[in-house]
């Protein structure tokens, strides 16, 4: 699922019974913080070490940019995992450190299942940072045959056959070759015929007598000493099915969770292990922070957009526009053919679609502003709730709002973000920001004729003095200010 930080908010009316609303991807109260953790296989390439680390260089320039935050973690894994380090700020001073990490060897084993335990892990203890915020970027050839259990990623677990199961009888240890005892031509083929199939095949079995914990135990590259933990049956789970499904698990777990995580083929070395890492990936390449958006915005019933008022930022920069008819275009040439953003108002429908053909940055935000107007004249007393961020609850105080009292800015603001892989994530909504007016009547009695009328400042003829909030913000706080205005009759 595609999922997408977004925040909407409206300013107070002025005297005018204007307000100007703000769209913004991200949310712009959102702290621009994201954690990127790297879990690699030390059978990595060094062409693949070089494109992780050309990544981190792009991502500090970003960082000194834009004054974003942006934290690394590096795990590495044989047999067992380790964390070469823990999430560091990325800065041009660390960036050595965080460098020296990612190049770190290990050997001997293959536990993929320790590698993204000890990677969630440091992703789960960062409760600073939003979940669709944190990246985990598994790097490995998806070859494995160790374990571990109750979350240790210290201590690696393994399973073997009997022997005798073997035409040649001898134990494989706990080893990758113990597949080769549970299905012919392991090394060159993808038992049960792909990958999808086996995997089902392995979640089935390990519901049923086929899997046994008792099995399992710890690896010291030789034969358990109790035979009573030898498989002897070639349908029970081995130690690399073990291994593939508590990976693939794990894997799902983080996603649920909301983490980005991206899975990348380090090399081609058994053909069951670059689909099992195909499969993870979903077919989608590695991508950072980048979305494209589709925005469907419907003024609200109690007020009109102002034309002409439409106004796009990129990282706090205005961009050019160029309006034809009904359109308007923003940045690019700033026509049909080459632009960057595009807004089309239906008036019938009194809506307006925001598209975006760009991928937009946690490092560029964008924001689009707008006003719209109080429909009609105003109506004596007070009406709506002062809701400027849309959360639900009155402003500075833990009221829910009352939807029936609401003055919404719009009646909906729906985003239908395309990851640039071309996946359609589900609609989601923007919030809804309501704001409030107080509106009096005030009657005078006609004085007699032929007596010039004169008329003061709370006297008005059936007329409407409106008072309309006016907040100035502060870093102490908000400060409100009242305004009067009135019709005057001569």
């Amino acid at each position: 699922m595609v999922n997408v930080s977004r925040s909407k908010t409206a300013t107070v009316l002025d005297k005018d019974y204007r307000s100007t609303v703000t769209l913004s991807l991200p949310s712009a109260e959102e702290r621009l913080a994201s954690d990127v953790v790297f879990v690699l296989d030390k059978s990595t390439s060094a062409e693949l070490e070089n494109k992780a680390l050309a990544l981190l260089v792009d991502l500090k320039e970003e960082v000194r940019e834009r004054g974003v935050m942006v934290k690394v973690g590096v795990v590495i894994f044989n047999r067992a995992a380790e964390v070469a380090l823990q999430l560091t700020e990325l800065t041009e001073e660390n960036y050595p450190t965080i460098e020296a990490a990612i190049k770190k060897t290990i050997s001997e084993g293959s536990n993929t299942h320790a590698g993204l335990l000890a990677g969630k892990k440091m992703l789960d203890g960062d409760t600073a940072v939003e979940p669709h915020r944190k990246h985990l970027i598994f790097v490995s050839d998806g070859v494995t045959y160790q374990f571990c259990k109750e979350d240790d990623h210290t201590t690696p677990y393994t399973r073997s056959f009997d022997g005798s199961l073997n035409s040649d009888g001898p134990n494989q240890c706990g080893t990758l070759s113990e597949l080769n005892v549970q299905y012919e031509g392991a090394e060159t083929s993808i038992p049960k015929g792909s990958i999808n199939d086996w995997m089902s095949d392995i979640a089935r079995r390990m519901e049923t007598d086929n899997d046994n914990e008792d099995w399992d135990y710890q690896y010291t590259g030789q034969a358990p000493t109790d035979d009573s933990k030898l498989l002897q049956n070639k349908e029970n789970v081995s130690n690399v099915e073990k291994a593939l499904h508590l990976t693939e698990s794990t894997y799902k777990a983080m996603q649920e969770s909301g983490y980005q995580c991206h899975a990348v083929l380090a090399r081609e070395i058994r053909q069951w292990g670059t689909a099992f890492m195909n499969r993870l990936a979903g077919g989608r390449a590695v991508d950072f922070n980048s979305i494209q958006h589709k925005v469907l915005y419907a003024v609200g019933k109690s007020f009109d957009l102002v034309p002409g008022t439409f106004c796009l930022t990129v990282g706090g920069q205005k961009l050019q526009y160029e309006q034809d008819g009904n359109v308007t275009y923003f940045g690019g040439d700033q026509n049909e053919r080459n632009y960057r953003f595009k807004i089309e108002y239906n008036g019938a429908a009194d809506s307006f679609t925001w598209e975006i053909n760009e991928p937009v940055s946690n490092f560029a935000p964008v924001k689009l502003s707008y006003t719209v107007k109080l429909a009609g004249t105003p109506a004596a007393g007070t009406h709506g709730v002062m809701d400027l961020n849309g959360d639900g609850y009155v402003d500075d105080t833990t009221t829910h709002v009352d939807v029936s009292k609401a003055l919404y800015t719009n009646e909906s603001a729906i985003l239908t973000p395309v990851a640039t892989d071309g996946e359609q994530g589900e609609a989601l909504e923007f919030p809804k920001p309501s704001v409030s007016y107080t509106a009096a009547a005030y009657y005078y009695s006609e004085p007699p004729a032929p007596v010039k009328r004169t008329v003061s400042p709370t006297t008005f003829d059936a007329g409407i003095a409106v008072y309309a909030e006016v907040a100035a913000l502060s870093l102490a706080g908000a400060v409100k200010l009242c305004g009067r205005r009135g019709r005057r009759d001569a």
